[in-house]
């Protein structure tokens, strides 16, 4: 692998930001390209840059970042808190107890929880096990359900809940028939908007520890809102939560857990915010258009972006001071910009479609990528 260009870097790790809001540390992410460039038999890092426009390689290149250490039974303290204080709960109500292991990797933590309510919960209460995760490959082996184990890691309890492989030359273990039946797998990208719901507890470990913060947020407000109220999520050791509307945590056998709030103990909403006043508008200046925009000539209106457009409402807001606009050219200047999104380049395709005089102007290496990628690249910027 050719040394790393810093602005190529920066494109990949702003790739997986705006498509999986992951924000892995340097030295991971490239341990992480690098095994991926040779599996494609690359050695330039921007043919690679380009390699991950494309869904399914950021998919492989996602897939790896998120590889983590998993076992049964991991983390027994909060495991011991699920038994001692949160089955206890479930008991109340007689529906089926739905549960969601949220980056279940290769499934060890799905079938985990299924023997604990397997065993925990009265014997005619049902119950049922959502894996997921966004790598195909640990989904097979978590569908196989077949497993290497050192049965002196697991408690003797649970032993009942595996069955030899014969027909295997390795001490290899299945997970019992009654326990796979009641689990399910499926694929699913923590940072899409659509999430399953209706859960009475979710588990979501070690899973958001290399995410943005602000893409953080969004999951954690997400995962409440997959909760029925009253419902119950663990986290990572190292993964605290801080003022979460609807959640509040609950210390139980040394593990830290959260609930969503019910109706009854939720707090009075806070006021709604006050809409911002309206900007003014100077003449020959639309209304509301970024304070940045530097004066045009007649012919040309210019408009220079700059900073972070993680989705497209920043980059809808400061296109609509230009759509309406009626001049020969109007140059969107892109340099400054520091990220460029998924969702931005809709909106940059929205405009074009609205009015064909606006061309998008770059001379970064990656932007030029990011504009041919989305169809956005003219004539008119490759002679720049």
């Amino acid at each position: 692998m050719e040394r790393a260009d810093p602005n190529t870097m920066e494109e990949i790790r702003f790739c997986i930001a705006s498509n999986a809001g992951l924000s892995p540390p340097e030295w991971v992410l490239q341990a992480r390209v690098k095994q991926r460039m040779a599996a494609l038999g690359l050695t330039e890092i921007s043919a690679y840059a380009d390699r991950v426009g494309n869904s399914s390689e950021l998919d492989q290149l996602v897939a790896l970042l998120r590889v983590g250490e998993t076992s049964f039974f991991r983390h027994r303290a909060q495991l011991e808190s699920l038994q001692t204080s949160v089955l206890p709960t479930f008991h109340k109500h007689g529906e089926p107890v739905r549960v969601w292991s949220a980056g279940c990797a290769s499934g060890e933590e799905a079938y985990t929880l299924a023997m604990i309510l397997d065993k925990g919960l009265a014997r005619n209460q049902k119950y049922h096990v959502l894996g997921s995760d966004i790598s195909p490959s640990s989904l097979e082996v978590a569908s196989a359900g077949i497993y290497s184990l050192n049965k002196q890691e697991l408690p003797s309890e649970f032993h009942r809940y595996f069955v030899p492989v014969r027909e295997s030359s390795t001490d290899q273990s299945a997970i019992h028939p009654d326990i796979r039946d009641q689990v399910h797998f499926d694929i699913h990208n923590l940072a899409d908007d659509k999430f399953p719901a209706s859960f009475d507890l979710i588990f979501c470990r070690n899973v958001l520890i290399y995410f943005t913060p602000a893409a953080k947020k969004r999951v954690v407000e997400k995962l409440v809102a997959s909760l029925k109220p009253g419902g119950y999520l663990f986290l990572g050791y190292s993964e605290s939560l801080r003022g979460v509307k609807g959640l509040k945590a609950e210390g139980a056998q040394g593990a830290r857990v959260y609930r969503r709030a019910t109706p009854q103990s939720q707090q009075p909403s806070v006021a709604p915010r006050q809409k911002p006043a309206p900007i003014a508008s100077t003449p020959g200046q639309p209304a509301n258009a970024p304070s940045h925009q530097p004066a045009s000539t007649p012919s040309t209106q210019r408009l220079r972006l700059s900073g972070e457009y993680n989705d497209g409402k920043r980059m809808a807001i400061e296109l609509r001071s230009v759509i309406s606009l009626d001049c020969p050219t109007i140059e969107v200047l892109l340099d400054e910009a520091s990220y460029l999104g998924s969702e931005a380049a809709e909106e940059m395709q929205r405009a074009l479609a609205a009015n064909a005089n606006i061309v998008f102007i770059a001379s970064r290496s990656g932007h030029l990528r990011f504009l041919r990628r989305h169809g956005l690249l003219t004539s008119a910027e490759d002679k720049r």
